[in-house]
């Protein structure tokens, strides 16, 4: 019986070749499975099921702050200052500011930016939708973002456009720092805004 025999060198070879081909197979079909579901596409059909929304909480972490461990969504609920509102005509203006940003399924690398504002809405059927948006850069013309909508948890990679954080803001100082925030804690987002 013979033997092949491989020397280390072309192993790290073989591996090597093995992994590139499995980091290509990975990215083509998870970019592939962003648009397969016919439901995600259109980010204009979901923005119109959102008129049915019962609850709006919009979450702004600063932007000129460097946390010393990099925020997630639950640290971005936690640490950022939070704005709740169940106001349909607060509710309306907020899916008017989404239709209005420029909103588009494009592939981005999920988990590789820092999330800075979160925009979380249940909606009447029990269904929750997040957008949640990295930070603005200057010269960037585009903010990255993800798109989720449960039951399905599937997350989408989005874009909007750089007027986003601005508008955000200016909702949310019409709309009011929440109440379930400490007195001091409503002070610092009242300033941290204005």
């Amino acid at each position: 019986m013979k033997y092949l025999i491989i020397s280390p060198l072309e192993n790290i070879w073989f591996v090597s070749v093995q992994l590139r081909l499995l980091i290509f197979l990975v990215v083509v079909l998870s970019e592939t499975s962003l648009y397969a579901n016919d439901e995600f596409i259109n980010l204009s059909q979901q923005i119109d099921i959102l008129k049915t929304t019962q609850t709006a909480t919009v979450v702004l972490a600063r932007q000129d702050v460097a946390y010393r461990v990099g925020l997630n969504e639950i640290s971005l609920r936690e640490r950022g200052c939070t704005y709740i509102t169940r106001d349909p005509s607060r509710i309306s203006s907020l899916v008017d500011l989404l239709r209005r940003s420029d909103l588009n399924v494009e592939a981005n690398d999920i988990g590789a930016w820092e999330p800075r504002e979160g925009i979380f809405l249940n909606l009447d059927n029990g269904t929750e939708v997040k957008f949640i948006f990295s930070r603005k850069f200057i010269n960037h013309n585009k903010i990255t973002g993800t798109f989720i909508r449960s039951p399905s948890c599937n997350k989408i990679s989005i874009t909007a456009g750089p007027l986003l954080v601005s508008e955000l803001t200016q909702w949310a100082v019409q709309t009011g720092v929440s109440e379930e925030m400490n007195t001091q804690e409503q002070i610092e987002c009242t300033d941290a805004i204005h």
